[in-house]
């Protein structure tokens, strides 16, 4: 993990499938001190893997994972989330397409695309 400052935003792990976020209240040599968002004061072990920065807040929702700037476990799957909140089911990670099933319908195709979809598929 890049350096770390009081005030940092960080991801905490805290089970095999969760990730919780929180700030950083203090760091000592070999410790830190993160503030979580559920209102637990968690020590940890300075460069441990339970702990990864956090994206910028700005750039959680960009349309390219690979433009985050810690591309790991919590920040994707963050991103993924924010994301599909805002039915945006689509998101690439370089060329890769990562597709969320909303489960609903979503109105993002109009007759338009749809008939070039079709027309392609006969030539």
């Amino acid at each position: 993990m890049a350096s770390v400052h009081i005030t940092s935003r960080v991801w905490l792990k805290v089970s095999n499938l969760k990730w919780v976020g929180g700030i950083v209240e203090q760091v000592h040599e070999r410790e830190l001190v993160v503030a979580t968002e559920d209102g637990k004061r968690v020590t940890v072990p300075r460069g441990s893997d339970k702990v990864s920065q956090r994206t910028p807040p700005g750039m959680e929702t960009v349309d390219n994972l690979t433009l985050l700037p810690d591309l790991d476990e919590p920040n994707m799957l963050h991103s993924l989330m924010q994301r599909y909140l805002q039915n945006k089911i689509y998101t690439r990670t370089g060329p890769i397409l990562v597709a969320m099933n909303p489960w609903q319908e979503i109105k993002i195709y109009s007759s338009e695309i749809l008939h070039s979809y079709r027309k392609h598929q006969v030539e």
